[in-house]
């Protein structure tokens, strides 16, 4: 159970922006050991603009159910298919992969100590606060969803 709800302007894009920053500012400073160059750089370009193309046509089905993509705003549905097929946050998920994309984008070390990081604050930050609103609204229907569906992957 939740015990407190986060402040409402420190949304998950703010979060990632953030852990982008964070990624590319540790590239600059902190490189620690170049792992690759060219043609890599262009593989992480690519998987970023497939995670923002994923994450895009999540958003978009949320609107297409009529229902909302803002953390902590009461959910009118339970998205269950599509991608949700697979995971309980594909928006989430992506966001993750589009960090490891970056990292193998700047091709340092450094950049890889950010994921993790981001999973523990999306996971502690949202997540269990949205589990516990969809819990409350959704009832039985989503502990069942839960118990087929992993929440990453």
């Amino acid at each position: 159970m939740p015990t407190e709800k986060p402040r409402r302007w420190i949304l998950p894009p703010v979060v990632l922006l953030a852990a982008v920053v964070l990624s590319v500012a540790l590239d600059h400073w902190m490189p620690l050991v170049q792992l690759w160059g060219r043609p890599w750089n262009w593989v992480g370009g690519g998987v970023i603009i497939a995670m923002l193309t994923l994450n895009t046509c999540c958003a978009l089905e949320f609107r297409r159910r009529g229902t909302t993509v803002v953390p902590f705003r009461e959910s009118s549905a339970l998205i269950t298919d599509g991608l949700y097929r697979s995971s309980r946050n594909p928006i989430y998920l992506s966001m993750v992969v589009l960090l490891c994309g970056l990292a193998v984008a700047l091709g340092s070390l450094s950049p890889w100590l950010v994921p993790p990081l981001f999973v523990v604050i999306i996971a502690r930050r949202f997540i269990r606060h949205e589990e516990a609103m969809l819990t409350e609204t959704f009832g039985d229907e989503y502990r069942q969803y839960c118990r087929r569906v992993r929440r990453w992957l």
